[in-house]
């Protein structure tokens, strides 16, 4: 049993928040050259705030809408 949600659920990652999600966000620690990039899904009114929170620490991403993300 997972602790927190992952992508799988289709819901944003922030703190509380249970919204659907609209945005992919795929993201890395360059610090850590051998991790994996992680995936945050984010609802419309928290992407601000990931993204905010990546920028201030200088990690790479990209974002994706979900409408465009075929499986």
């Amino acid at each position: 049993m997972s602790v927190t949600r992952g992508p799988e659920e289709g819901v944003c990652a922030a703190r509380e928040c249970s919204q659907t999600a609209q945005v992919r966000i795929t993201w890395s620690n360059p610090k850590i050259p051998w991790a994996t990039s992680k995936i945050w899904l984010s609802c419309a009114e928290h992407e601000a705030f990931l993204l905010d929170y990546l920028l201030y620490r200088g990690f790479p991403f990209t974002t994706v809408p979900i409408a465009d993300i075929q499986d």
